[in-house]
C-alpha cells in the first residue's frame, strides 16, 4: 500500500480540514476555503479507496510504480483535481454527473481565490454551495464506510442532513408557484399601497429580535422575517468594552406582512435561494454565558 495517497490518511486530514471550517471566529469566506480543500482530500480518498494507481499521473511511470506499491527514488506525482472528479464519475456510480459538476463549480472558485487578484470566497452565499457541498460529502463518505458524523460531528451533520433534505425535496416547481402567485397580487395593487406595504415592513422590521432577522421577500422585494432554530454559540469574545457571542441560527420559516408569502420549513425555503444561516451578535456576561440558571435566578432576588 502506497503511503501518502492511503486512502486512511487523506480521509483523516479531510477530518482535519472540515474541522477547521466550522472553527469558532472565522471570517465568513473562510468556511468555503476550508471546505473545498476538505471536498478534494476526500475526492482523493474515494478514488484511491477504489485503487491508488487511479491517483497516478500516467504522464510519467514512476507514478504508477509507486501506486502499485514499488519503491521509488522521487517524489510521486497525482492527477489534477478535474482528472480525479472525472474518474470518481465513471467508477464510482453514485458519484452522479450534478456531482462532479458542483465540485467542478467550487474547485473553479477555489482556483479564482489562489490563481486571480479575485477574492472569490468573499461574496459567495451559503445557498450556492452548502447544500450539494453536503450531499457530496455524503456520497463520498458513503463510499469509504463512513458517514457524516465520523467528518463533522454529530451537530453539523444533522445540520447537513436536514439540508440534503431540503436538495432533494423536490418541491421547487411548488414553492415557485406559491411565490408567484403571491407577486401577482402584490403586483395587482396601487403603486402607493405597495409602497406603504414595503415602507411599513422596514419599520416593522427594526424590531425584531434573534431567532427573527429580516431578509428580501423573494415574491414582493418587502423586508420579510426570516425565523431559525439555535445551532450554536460561539465561545465570548471581548470587543469594544463588551462581551459578545454569535449565535448561529438555521433558517427555518419566513413570513411577509407585505404580501402574505408564508415559507414555513427548510425544504421550501432552501427553493429560494436564501442562506441557509444567519447569525446574530449579542452582548453576555461571564454568568449568564456559562451559568443560566444561576443567572436568571441571581436577576430576580
Amino acid at each position: 500500500m502506497t503511503t501518502i495517497w492511503d486512502p486512511n490518511q487523506y480521509w483523516e486530514k479531510a477530518q482535519l480540514y472540515a474541522s477547521r471550517s466550522a472553527e469558532d471566529g472565522r471570517e465568513e469566506w473562510e468556511r468555503p476555503f476550508w471546505s473545498v480543500l476538505a471536498l478534494e482530500l476526500l475526492a482523493r480518498a474515494a478514488l484511491c479507496n477504489i485503487h491508488p494507481v487511479l491517483n497516478a499521473d500516467p504522464q510519467d511511470e514512476f507514478n504508477i510504480f509507486y501506486a502499485v506499491g514499488l519503491d521509488i527514488k522521487k517524489h510521486p506525482r497525482s492527477i489534477p483535481i478535474h482528472s480525479v472528479l472525472a474518474r470518481l464519475e465513471r467508477f464510482l456510480p453514485e458519484f452522479t454527473k450534478p456531482l462532479r459538476e458542483f465540485c467542478d463549480f467550487f474547485v473553479m472558485v477555489r482556483n479564482r481565490e489562489f490563481h486571480t487578484s479575485e477574492i472569490a470566497f468573499e461574496g459567495l452565499a451559503e445557498a450556492e454551495w452548502l447544500p450539494r457541498y453536503y450531499k457530496t460529502c455524503q456520497t463520498l463518505c458513503n463510499s469509504l464506510g463512513s458517514k457524516l458524523d465520523d467528518l463533522f460531528g454529530s451537530d453539523e451533520a444533522a445540520t447537513a442532513l436536514k439540508l440534503i433534505g431540503a436538495l432533494e425535496s423536490g418541491r421547487m416547481a411548488a414553492v415557485k408557484k406559491q411565490i408567484a402567485a403571491h407577486r401577482a397580487t402584490f403586483g395587482a395593487k396601487p403603486d402607493d399601497e405597495r409602497q406603504a406595504l414595503k415602507k411599513e415592513q422596514e419599520v416593522v422590521s427594526k424590531t425584531w429580535r434573534t431567532p427573527d432577522t429580516a431578509v428580501q421577500c423573494p415574491s414582493c422585494g418587502s423586508l420579510a422575517k426570516l425565523g431559525g432554530d439555535l445551532e450554536k454559540v460561539s465561545e465570548p469574545q471581548y470587543r469594544e468594552g463588551e462581551l459578545l457571542v454569535e449565535e448561529t441560527y438555521l433558517a427555518s420559516r419566513l413570513e411577509c406582512g407585505a404580501c402574505g408569502l408564508v415559507l414555513k420549513d427548510i425544504d421550501e425555503l432552501h427553493q429560494t435561494g436564501i442562506d441557509p444561516h444567519f447569525t446574530w451578535v449579542r452582548s453576555t456576561d461571564l454568568h449568564a454565558y456559562y451559568d443560566p440558571e444561576y443567572y436568571e435566578e441571581y436577576n430576580n432576588m
